[in-house]
């Protein structure tokens, strides 16, 4: 195989684009799974709801939601939409980057201030 020409002095890869693409996008999709798994749990938690309150409102078993909020289940966007309702947010919000939970500690903190 031919050397690659390199680019500011790193050399290329030398993987076809058809092999690190698929990867890349792997990764995306498990990181909106994880993002979505993520905020569907805070949401439902913040909504005062159980897993089986949230998949009875939905009509799914409570273990597929639990796999959904670890972030293990591919969902289809009519299934997103479906839990989004239930939860009174939209797709998008519960794809988006959960953030990070505030800590107890500074939380009392605050409040004895």
């Amino acid at each position: 195989m031919p050397e690659l020409p390199t680019r500011k002095g790193r050399p290329r890869s030398s993987r076809p684009v058809e092999e690190v693409v698929p990867h890349a996008a792997e990764r995306a999709i498990r990181e909106l799974q994880t993002n979505f798994g993520s905020n569907v749990n805070a949401a439902r938690i913040a909504a005062g709801l159980t897993q089986r309150d949230l998949a009875d409102r939905v009509g799914m078993p409570q273990q597929y939601l639990s796999r959904i909020e670890m972030g293990h289940v591919n969902l289809t966007l009519r299934r997103m939409s479906q839990l989004a309702t239930a939860l009174g947010q939209d797709v998008v919000s519960l794809l988006s980057r959960p953030t990070p939970p505030k800590s107890r500690a500074r939380e009392r903190q605050r409040r004895s201030l």
